[in-house]
């Protein structure tokens, strides 16, 4: 069984984004092909830049930086990039380069799927009033 990793990046109190993978995490359970795992880097001891070299370099000095890299660097990781590729040729036109709003819109519409995070847009898709695709 393929192994998901969910990484719950929002670390900010009162963050919105925590709902949003919440909702997700219930969605792949409920898909029942992946075996999950959730990471909050709330809840982890990861600093932020304490690391001498870019993280591209992999050149890491500290136990939890290796730690966290082992984590995710697993293969089915590889394959959700690879999957990502694949599908650009079904995604709308100028998909890499869509305005936010437009990006925004397919999504709370349902045009398109995609699971983002931003604390200026998704409060719209959670609104009833502006989304088809709120959680219910």
């Amino acid at each position: 069984m393929p192994k998901l990793l969910v990484v719950i990046a929002s670390t900010r109190p009162g963050r919105v984004g925590l709902p949003v993978a919440q909702w997700f995490v219930r969605r792949a359970e409920q898909h029942g092909a992946f075996e999950l795992e959730v990471a909050d880097l709330a809840e982890l001891d990861l600093p932020m830049l304490d690391e001498a070299s870019h993280p591209r370099l992999r050149q890491y000095t500290q136990p939890h930086t290796h730690e966290w890299s082992a984590r995710v660097k697993a293969k089915q990781g590889l394959a959700v990039v690879n999957l990502f590729k694949q599908l650009l040729p079904y995604e709308p036109p100028g998909a890499l380069n869509i305005a936010w709003t437009t990006r925004q819109s397919y999504f709370n519409t349902g045009r398109v799927a995609a699971v983002n995070e931003w604390d200026v847009t998704t409060p719209s898709a959670s609104d009833p009033k502006s989304s088809t695709v709120v959680d219910s």
